[in-house]
């Protein structure tokens, strides 16, 4: 009896512990959960899927009212394959072309990453259309999560990160995350190097630095600032000695991989920046940098808009008071206490001014500059601005532009 009342009792034991088992181990997966998702990351990418609903139906509707005679299939490719687009999905479907001649536009200007990544989903099976989608609307995603941690660590109040986000969001380039263009990509890697580094994950954020300068040129702001950040932090041997200057060869291995396949490929590792001429005109250096310092790109923007009225020229007009507003930014966050978001910013300022001026008008400026744009309110003076400015006027005029972008971008009028 005493055995059998022993076993009983194990029994009624084993059947508690067995039953308390669930609930701990959903209380534990909950904490796990709440350790990769905070409250603040579901806010955001809350916030994001109501976005990225109310573009979709933005498109939508502008596709079906002002160009009906697109099916939603055709209405969906018109708008992920644009412009640069179709060159991106000609690399994953041909591969590098180049012809040797520098006058001739060619695929090889395109930097690699971006194709690679669509390529491999589409290898899975899923279209090239959809592959590049789904790519850009996650790293997109990625992106905001990132930068609301950054901005977190960063010091920033909880209304500045919403305020930040949302910025995020109304900023015309945003839309560029339905498209097939690897933007949202460039602003994930760039987030992604300033929150490895400022966590003191110092070779992480160089391989994202290395990921940026294989997206696009100005990429290179990446390494720039966090090599700045190296030698003001802990001075010049951090980058001088064997393990500085691999992570600096690790910070520009992008641009560096792609001139080695061109070489191999070409048997011209420079044939990309050749190849720049055919997009951007053949003007001397000495004759760009007279035109950024005298901002001259600003001036032809909106001249050229209003001499031809043609709507390509408008994307230049609008595009030419954001390149203003991005070197007075750059300028004034250096005229005050350096943080590496000062340095990024003034890089790629740089970097987008000189891309203008050799192209003789505001080029791509709105896109191009995105990344840098968001991650401003690192920085405690930007914070300040915000406290005491209402950003209702700025918001609804980013607002508003958005409003004609997704217009034009229905109608693949615009996609620079």
């Amino acid at each position: 009896m005493a055995s059998l009342e022993q076993g009983e009792v194990d029994g009624d034991a084993h059947t508690a512990t067995t039953l308390c088992e669930p609930p701990v181990a959903a209380a534990s997966a909950r904490a796990a959960a709440r350790r990769w998702v905070t409250p603040l990351d579901a806010w955001i990418l809350g916030v994001f899927a109501i976005w990225l609903a109310l573009v979709l139906v933005g498109l939508f509707v502008a596709l079906h009212v002002l160009e009906p005679r697109l099916s939603i299939h055709d209405g969906f490719r018109t708008v992920v394959v644009n412009s640069d687009a179709g060159w991106l999905r000609e690399i994953n479907v041909l591969g590098y072309q180049w012809s040797g001649n520098a006058n001739v536009s060619s695929d090889v200007a395109f930097l690699p990453l971006y194709p690679l990544v669509v390529g491999a989903l589409h290898a899975l099976g899923l279209g090239w259309n959809g592959s590049s989608f789904l790519v850009s609307v996650v790293c997109q995603a990625a992106t905001l999560v990132l930068l609301g941690r950054l901005l977190h660590e960063s010091g920033a109040s909880t209304r500045h990160i919403r305020w930040a986000i949302g910025f995020a969001l109304v900023y015309p380039a945003a839309l560029f995350a339905v498209t097939g263009f690897g933007t949202t990509m460039l602003g994930l890697f760039v987030v992604a190097a300033l929150l490895a580094y400022r966590r003191g994950h110092s070779n992480w954020a160089f391989a994202c630095a290395g990921a940026a300068t294989a997206l696009y040129y100005t990429g290179l702001a990446v390494p720039f600032a966090l090599v700045v950040a190296e030698i003001r932090s802990r001075g010049m041997r951090s980058i001088l000695s064997l393990p500085g200057l691999g992570r600096v060869l690790l910070g520009v291995s992008g641009i560096l991989g792609f001139m080695a396949y061109l070489g191999e490929r070409f048997h011209d590792p420079f044939a990309s920046i050749a190849d720049q001429r055919a997009w951007t005109g053949n003007a001397s250096i000495w004759s760009v940098l007279g035109h950024a310092l005298t901002m001259s790109p600003v001036a032809n923007g909106v001249l050229g808009y209003i001499a031809q009225r043609q709507e390509a020229n408008l994307s230049h007009a609008l595009d030419a008071p954001f390149l203003l507003l991005l070197v007075v930014a750059a300028l004034w966050m250096l005229s005050g206490r350096h943080g590496i978001e000062t340095w990024l910013l003034g890089a790629g300022a740089a970097l987008v001014l000189y891309n203008s001026a050799k192209a003789g008008y505001p080029f791509s400026v709105l896109r191009l500059s995105y990344p840098f744009w968001i991650v401003l309110p690192m920085h405690q003076r930007v914070r300040g601005l915000m406290d005491r400015v209402t950003w209702a006027l700025p918001y609804l005029g980013c607002l508003a532009i958005s409003c004609y972008w997704i217009t034009v971008l229905a109608q693949r009028l615009f996609t620079d």
